[in-house]
């Protein structure tokens, strides 16, 4: 991707900081005043049980609905919408104070990527949500990633963070924890080595995945058959309904086979990061659709020329959780509209590992 650089004297600063809270704004309007409720159907769902006391019994909701319950104590807000406003303002301002070192050099497709995402973040994820939550969590992962520390210590913390969301919010973090040990450990953290051997080690991850799941499917029969008809299961009731434009179903016919099986996820992963199809879907799912072929190629160039960049330890961690991350993603996510919508989320790590890459980290 060609780097065009964009001048960030005094003025322009200024400038690229007071449009980026006009995006902030628009976002919000936009959300409140023209989007659907299907947007939000899980937010309004946990405002109104974290203000009636309902509990579902998921865990994911219940743990959602008891912080805001907490939360509306605190801060008396008694509505779905006021609570947009409220954690759209916290939110941006949090952001934009995150992001803002990236003016130091910035480039026009990080621009982009920046821009889209202050504006998605306020759609999506500065509202009643999981998300909210999850980034509360991540902040300890965050704030280690941007430290000296010794990478043992940002690998537990990690690890840490991971597992908590997982055990909290959404079990499949716990398998995007084993699976970012095992990216790092096997070829990432050997990305001086030559190409040739940087890619024979790719090849023995993808290895260690088929083994791992033929010992699933042999000793763990009900694990296997629950984990390879996960979005099956998710999407079976949504076919052929007005909300399922968007729903990612597997090329392949499913017939039980572990060939088929890891397939599907291997041509799912590459329909994650380049989403051709959403971009027939209308202006409503162009903005995802340009936001994912910039970070998809950005994480592309990054990987492949990852034995010639000057990259620290943080930005190491940073790309086998955003790997990780789209892997299990093209395991378990049910359509495109979840997928940017917990995207989102993980933005934080997007930043350090594509836009920052960690450069303005002390290494150890």
């Amino acid at each position: 991707m060609a780097k065009i650089r964009i001048k960030t004297d005094r003025d322009n600063k200024r400038l690229i900081l007071g449009l980026w809270v006009m995006i902030c704004i628009a976002a919000k309007f936009i959300q409140l005043k023209f989007l659907p409720e299907k947007y939000f159907i899980d937010g309004v769902r946990i405002f109104l049980e974290s203000t009636s006391g309902y509990r579902s019994g998921d865990r994911g909701y219940d743990t959602a609905s008891n912080f805001f319950s907490v939360a509306n104590k605190i801060f008396h807000i008694n509505s779905y919408n006021s609570w947009a406003v409220f954690l759209g303002i916290i939110g941006s301002v949090i952001l934009i104070y995150f992001i803002q070192d990236s003016l130091q050099e910035l480039f026009f497709w990080d621009f982009a990527v920046l821009s889209c995402s202050l504006f998605l973040m306020n759609i999506y994820t500065f509202n009643v949500s999981k998300e909210i939550i999850q980034i509360l969590i991540m902040i300890p992962l965050i704030s280690v990633l941007n430290s000296g520390y010794k990478t043992k210590t940002k690998i537990i913390v990690c690890m840490a963070s991971l597992l908590l969301i997982g055990y909290f919010l959404r079990s499949y973090f716990i398998l995007i924890a084993v699976i970012f040990v095992v990216i790092y450990k096997v070829f990432l953290s050997s990305f001086y080595q030559e190409k040739k051997k940087f890619w024979r080690n790719i090849c023995f991850v993808f290895c260690i995945g088929v083994i791992g799941l033929f010992i699933l499917k042999t000793s763990f029969p009900d694990l296997y058959d629950s984990l390879s008809q996960a979005r099956i299961s998710l999407n079976q009731n949504r076919i052929g309904s007005d909300d399922a434009n968007t729903m990612i179903v597997n090329v392949i016919e499913d017939d039980g086979s572990i060939f088929t099986y890891t397939l599907n996820i291997i041509i799912n992963i590459f329909r994650l990061l380049f989403p051709v199809t959403v971009a027939a879907e209308g202006m409503s799912q162009l903005l995802f659709f340009i936001y994912q072929i910039i970070l998809s190629g950005k994480l592309l160039v990054l990987f492949y020329n990852m034995s010639e960049e000057n990259l620290n330890e943080s930005t190491f961690i940073a790309i086998s959780l955003l790997i990780a991350y789209f892997i299990v993603a093209a395991i378990f996510e049910p359509d495109y509209g979840s997928v940017i919508k917990h995207e989102m989320a993980v933005f934080p790590i997007m930043y350090i590992a594509l836009i920052r890459r960690g450069d303005h980290v002390k290494t150890e």
